[in-house]
């Protein structure tokens, strides 16, 4: 792997699939593929393995949030389209009357799947939800997703996603 790749990027160049190559791989998600692994493929790529990394990415561009419509699933901080590195608190809302837990995912810009980061039951206002540590991850951009999940087990409002950029 080299700075850059991700797992789809390497599916899409050796004319195969995620799940194919993490099977191959013994890889139980996407987030588990770091610079420097071996990633053994069906076949050599046709041509250079496409790959995002911060500079590629157009500082103009337009980031926005996703959901988060309700308050009480909120990602206040940081913003859609911040640059991060390194250590990072994430702030918001995650409440509910009827509050079970949230969680927060997170998934690279190519990839289909969010892969769970952290989760907590304790309900949170206007305050830290959790840290987050870009370092574990490949440079690029990648979405940000938080649940809130009421007693039942329900997922009680639309998720609140953003897209930042992990140096």
């Amino acid at each position: 792997m080299q700075t850059g790749n991700t797992l789809l990027s390497i599916a899409r160049a050796t004319r195969s699939n995620e799940t194919d190559l993490r099977a191959a791989n013994c890889l139980e998600n996407t987030e588990q593929v770091y610079v420097g692994d071996v990633v053994y493929v069906p076949q050599l790529p046709e041509g250079v393995v496409q790959t995002i990394t911060p500079e590629s990415i157009e500082p103009d561009s337009l980031f926005e949030a996703l959901g988060c419509t309700d308050p009480s699933t909120q990602i206040s901080s940081p913003i859609p389209g911040q640059r991060l590195s390194g250590v990072f608190s994430l702030y918001g809302t995650a409440s509910l009357d009827n509050f079970w837990y949230y969680k927060i995912e997170v998934r690279a810009d190519i990839a289909t799947v969010y892969n769970f980061y952290a989760r907590s039951d304790k309900p949170v206002t206007n305050g830290v939800l959790g840290q987050i540590d870009a370092d574990l991850f490949a440079p690029g951009l990648y979405w940000i997703r938080l649940i809130v999940v009421d007693l039942n087990g329900a997922i009680n409002t639309s998720p609140c996603v953003i897209p930042v950029i992990f140096e």
